[in-house]
């Protein structure tokens, strides 16, 4: 007799709970036994061309020093003796609140694993997996050698993306108080790590044009209030801001200094280039007609303001591929996009051509590192 097909196993057993719950399990469990083993065995970063000389959570340590060095009536600003290279400090002079907090460079595993820690909490929360294939999207985003490079070092970045991530959710509120209130970790932000201005543009997108304007208004004084306050240490960090250069970085620099532009120029003719595409893309119209589902509006401004930052820091500069992080934002709606039923087709086009690229940037570096450091390991053998 045939057996009963209602009792047969499951196609896929993979996840071992159903639905969104089991994907999010198991994506949880995979980074983090993925991270473990980079702890278990450091050795691991060479396959990115990673040294981890200096250890773990190496940039939390650079703030906590300058702390220190502010306390013992040192320069913060200038060459810090207590840090192993002795990098001054590089960010605003908010940072140095750690120390009326009790934070030293004692305490730099709670610093830089708690930068850690919040990025992955929002990352989470964040993504909705509900597909083997968005579980490995989601995965080789998460893994990627620039949030690798971002936790091994422990970055501020890291706290920075998780400040913001909740800014979407609170701009769709249906309370208006919390609506409002999405400026505070934007200007939060914005004061601890400067590039995070530009994510002010997002508080524009209201239920009404009298909100966006109200909104708009408040949000450029307070903006102004901010940049006020950091008005001395934009003269201080003149100067003193590292431009990084070579593999795991990331930038419009980068693109034509290879063939002796400087890096201004570079930048200024990448952003020209970039007009120029906008502009040849805007007769195609491919979303004409298409107006973003209610239901996918937090989604959507989750992915417009990662894309924001990520674009403006792209042309204003050269920073390390960790700016990368910010490509978690983007991932629920490009997956939205790419796969829906009712996404027109051009747009669903554009969405799965964006992914496919989008995971091409994250990971062309540290396959180029690679390739790299393995030829010179052949040659010296």
């Amino acid at each position: 007799m045939a057996s009963n097909s209602s009792h047969s196993a499951p196609s896929s057993s993979f996840p071992v709970l159903s639905g969104a719950t089991g994907w999010r399990l198991w994506l949880v469990t995979s980074v983090g036994a993925y991270y473990l083993a980079f702890a278990l065995r450091p050795t691991l970063f060479s396959f990115f061309a990673f040294s981890h000389e200096f250890g773990w959570f190496f940039d939390s340590y650079a703030i906590l020093a300058s702390n220190d060095a502010l306390v013992a009536g040192l320069d913060p600003w200038k060459a810090n003796p207590l840090d192993p290279i002795g990098r001054p400090h590089v960010y605003s002079h908010w940072w140095f609140s750690l120390s009326e907090w009790g934070f030293t460079r004692k305490s730099n595993f709670l610093l830089g694993g708690g930068f850690v820690a919040a990025y992955f909490i929002a990352a989470f929360c964040w993504l909705r997996v509900r597909s083997k294939s968005e579980f490995a999207w989601s995965f080789a985003m998460l893994a990627s050698p620039g949030v690798v490079l971002a936790v091994e070092r422990g970055n501020n970045d890291l706290f920075i993306c998780a400040l913001l991530i909740p800014v979407a959710v609170m701009l769709t509120s249906n309370r208006a108080w919390v609506r409002w209130m999405a400026m505070v970790p934007l200007l939060l932000a914005t004061g601890l790590k400067f590039y995070p201005a530009l994510g002010m543009l997002i508080v524009l997108a209201a239920p009404s044009r009298k909100e966006a304007w109200a909104r708009g208004v408040v949000a450029a004084i307070l903006l102004g209030a901010v940049m006020f306050n950091l008005r001395e240490d934009f003269g201080l960090l003149k100067n003193l801001i590292p431009a990084p250069r070579g593999l795991m970085t990331f930038g419009s620099s980068k693109i034509f200094m290879y063939f002796g532009v400087s890096p201004n120029l570079s930048s200024l003719i990448s952003f020209g280039l970039g007009l120029v595409i906008l502009g040849l893309c805007r007769p195609w119209r491919w979303l004409a007609g298409w107006s973003v589902p209610a239901q996918d509006r937090t989604a959507w401004l989750g992915m417009m303001l990662g894309a924001i930052l990520l674009v403006g820091c792209f042309f204003a500069g050269t920073s390390y591929s960790y700016r990368l992080i910010f490509t978690v934002m983007l991932m629920p709606m490009l997956w939205r996009l790419a796969s829906g039923v009712h996404t027109p087709k051009p747009v669903c086009r554009l969405a799965a051509v964006t992914r496919i690229l989008l995971l091409v940037v994250i990971w062309l570096d540290a396959i180029l590192a690679f390739i790299a450091t393995r030829t010179i390991q052949f040659e010296s053998n």
